[in-house]
């Protein structure tokens, strides 16, 4: 699977919580509602 980050938006005090969320997410099923493919 693919996890698309983008750094530029992550300050340097954010950057281990966004390592975490980025491992918690590769972990979902791939039918959870957060796995879809969508803008914000």
């Amino acid at each position: 699977s693919c996890i698309k980050v983008a750094l530029d938006f992550v300050s340097p005090e954010n950057l281990h919580e966004c390592i975490r969320l980025t491992n918690e997410f590769r972990y979902l099923p791939k039918c959870h509602r957060a796995k879809e493919d969508k803008l914000e």
